[in-house]
C-alpha cells in the first residue's frame, strides 16, 4: 500500500484490519522519500522516467574478528560505484544497496534489541553512506532475529533510517494469534516514528 498523504488514524486502523485478515500488506510512506517519487523499484525509489541502478555490498564479508575492515569496504564501494556509472542506461538513479547488517551485529555479539546495537548499526551505515553518497538497505538487511519484539525492530529501523539516503524497510513476522489491536499499534508506532516503509507478515497457519 502506497500512502501518498498523511494517513488518518481511521485509515491506519483499516489497514490493520486488512493485514489481520489477509496477512501480508506492505506499507510505504511516499511523502517521506526525497523528491516527487512516482514509482518504487525494490530498494530504490524512482521519479518518472528514471532507471534504478543498484548493486549490493555485504558488510559482514568485511568483518575481521570483532572489527570491520574499512579499507577494503572503501575499495569495494569505489569499484562498485565505478561499475554502476558505466551501466548503459539513461536517467540513472544510482544507489549502493547494503545487506547483512543484522548478521554483522550478531557476529560482533551486539544485541539487536539494545541501544548499543542500534548505535553501532547506525554508525556503520553512516560510514558507508559517507563513502558511497547514496545508499539504501537490501531486503532483509535489518530483519530481526526470531523472538525479537516488534517495538525493538521498529526502533532499529528508526535508528538505521537516519543513516540511509534512500529506501529502508523491515519485515515484521507475527503469529496467527496476533490481535488486530497489536497490528494497529505496530502501524501507528511506525507512523509516529516517521518510518519510510514496513511489511507485516501475519502467519495464517501457526
Amino acid at each position: 500500500v502506497l500512502l501518498t498523504k498523511k494517513p488518518t488514524l481511521l485509515l491506519l486502523k483499516n489497514l490493520a484490519t486488512a493485514i489481520h485478515e489477509k496477512g501480508t500488506p506492505g506499507l510505504l510512506w511516499k511523502r517521506r522519500f526525497k523528491g516527487t517519487h512516482t514509482s518504487l523499484c525494490g530498494e530504490q525509489p524512482l521519479n518518472e522516467g528514471e532507471t534504478a541502478v543498484t548493486q549490493t555490498i555485504n558488510i559482514e564479508r568485511h568483518r575481521r574478528g570483532k572489527t570491520l575492515d574499512w579499507k577494503n569496504i572503501k575499495k569495494e564501494i569505489e569499484t562498485t560505484l565505478a561499475q554502476l556509472e558505466r551501466f548503459p542506461a539513461k536517467n540513472k538513479r544510482i544507489a549502493l544497496s547494503i545487506r547483512s547488517v543484522q548478521e554483522t551485529l550478531d557476529a560482533l555479539t551486539l544485541p539487536y534489541d539494545s541501544q548499543r546495537g542500534r548505535t553501532i548499526a547506525q554508525t556503520i551505515l553512516k560510514k558507508v553512506t559517507a563513502l558511497a553518497g547514496t545508499t539504501c538497505l537490501a531486503p532483509g538487511a535489518i530483519d530481526a532475529p526470531k523472538g525479537t519484539h516488534w517495538n525493538d525492530q521498529l526502533a532499529m529501523q528508526e535508528s538505521c533510517q537516519r543513516a540511509i539516503t534512500e529506501s529502508i524497510s523491515t519485515t515484521i513476522t507475527l503469529s496467527k494469534r496476533t490481535t488486530k489491536k497489536e497490528i494497529e499499534n505496530i502501524i501507528i508506532t511506525a507512523d509516529k516514528k516517521k518510518l519510510k516503509g514496513i511489511t507485516i507478515y501475519k502467519n495464517t497457519y501457526t
